[in-house]
């Protein structure tokens, strides 16, 4: 695989971490991830890997409902599963300086490594 096309593979697996987002929360507050939303759709493709630290302040700012059973617990564990897959599959070193919010000391039950 060439280097442009991991890249664009990287851009997509953000995008559809963002859509899955989206859908996660309540509808009406879908709007507070418009800004990530926008941000990623003007980001080269060999930037996309720094959209999780936009993602993560986001998602850390307006979302906080995250213990289980809370309206926000699956956006949670959708952010946290994504970005360990993401992480194991191309910065499996913790390289890129993105979090998870385990990483941040929110406990998501049933998450481990």
């Amino acid at each position: 695989m060439s280097k442009w096309q991991c890249y664009s593979d990287r851009k997509a697996f953000v995008g559809q971490t963002i859509i899955l987002l989206r859908n996660a929360v309540p509808e009406d507050e879908r709007d507070r991830l418009n800004s990530v939303q926008d941000t990623w759709a003007h980001c080269a493709p060999e930037a996309s890997h720094l959209m999780w630290q936009k993602i993560f302040d986001t998602m850390s700012a307006n979302f906080p409902h995250v213990q289980e059973g809370e309206v926000h617990y699956t956006a949670l564990k959708i952010y946290n599963t994504r970005y360990k897959e993401f992480r194991d599959k191309w910065y499996n070193d913790k390289s890129d300086g993105g979090a998870s919010l385990e990483d941040e000391g929110v406990d998501s039950p049933g998450m481990s490594d």
